[in-house]
């Protein structure tokens, strides 16, 4: 058990919540087309027919697009975009000119967010690299854990757990090294 020096300012749960919310911030939303790309059609524009999937969306379309991104729950998107009646949502989610611009937009955040084997696989050799050493002070007969910021934030995210005990104790927990070398050693085939 290690004494600490200092209070910590999160808990492990908000250090991962934190963790999701800075990765969601990262993940780019598609962005509002500019000028040229927007093909912008009059609701009441009958030059194309109503279930060609190459009909250019209205601006309420294009917003309701756009809002259906953040969340994905199309009444929502519908309320959001400035449309009174969600009763019709399915019939419009349906049209073929919006379900087109969803799945482009689901296929450009999908693109945007994806996580190559070897980024994969550098994280866990990253785990292999992490010791007790980078997270407490040995001093003489006693143990501190070090200040948060003497501390590699990628070295803190490789721990597992975190918890204060009786009389300011703590217990630092890592990832198990021979489960993170044993998945290496599967994805490069030597097991």
């Amino acid at each position: 058990m290690a004494k600490s020096t200092h209070s910590l300012s999160r808990t492990p749960k908000e250090a991962i919540e934190s963790s999701c919310q800075q990765i969601m911030r990262n993940i780019p939303t598609p962005a509002w087309p500019s000028e040229q790309a927007l093909r912008v059609i009059h609701p009441n524009d009958n030059r194309w027919a109503a279930n060609d999937p190459n009909r250019p969306l209205t601006i309420q379309q294009h917003l309701l697009v756009r809002e259906f991104m953040r969340d994905c729950i199309f009444s929502a998107a519908m309320i959001r975009a400035g449309y009174k009646d969600t009763s019709n949502a399915d019939r419009l989610k349906k049209r073929p000119n919006i379900s087109k611009a969803i799945k482009r937009s689901l296929l450009e955040r999908r693109d945007a967010c994806i996580t190559t084997a070897d980024a994969i696989l550098g994280k866990l050799v990253q785990m292999t690299d992490v010791t007790i050493d980078d997270f407490i002070d040995w001093r003489g007969d006693s143990i501190e854990l070090k200040a948060l910021a003497d501390i590699n934030p990628q070295d803190l995210a490789m721990v597992k757990a975190i918890k204060q005990g009786k009389n300011s104790s703590w217990t630092l927990k890592l990832h198990d090294k021979l489960v993170v070398i044993e998945k290496i050693m599967r994805h490069l085939g030597m097991l």
